[in-house]
């Protein structure tokens, strides 16, 4: 896996990856391969929504001007604010 690889491309290694694991018959270092190689997949495409998820910015109109602000730690704060909802099964 290049450091260049876009999170497309990972991604879609990543599903190639569990498409074989899932679908082949392979033996079983083959497999341990490619589930090693699936976990550094998986982790280089949650850091790549990690970072974009940290630089996302949302234009507000204040006044004439456009201010870039910064929603990712607006959005962190109302997830963990939000009251939790009550199981009211019967």
């Amino acid at each position: 896996m290049s450091p260049e690889m876009s999170f497309e491309e990972a991604f879609q290694s990543l599903e190639n990856v569990i498409r074989k694991l899932e679908e082949e018959n392979l033996p079983l270092e083959e497999s341990l391969r490619l589930y090693r190689e699936g976990i550094q997949l998986y982790q280089f495409c949650q850091a790549k929504l990690s970072q974009v998820e940290g630089t996302l910015k949302e234009l507000t109109l204040e006044g004439s001007s456009f201010v870039e602000k910064d929603i990712s730690s607006d959005f962190l704060q109302q997830k963990t604010d939000a009251p939790e909802k009550e199981n009211t099964h019967t």
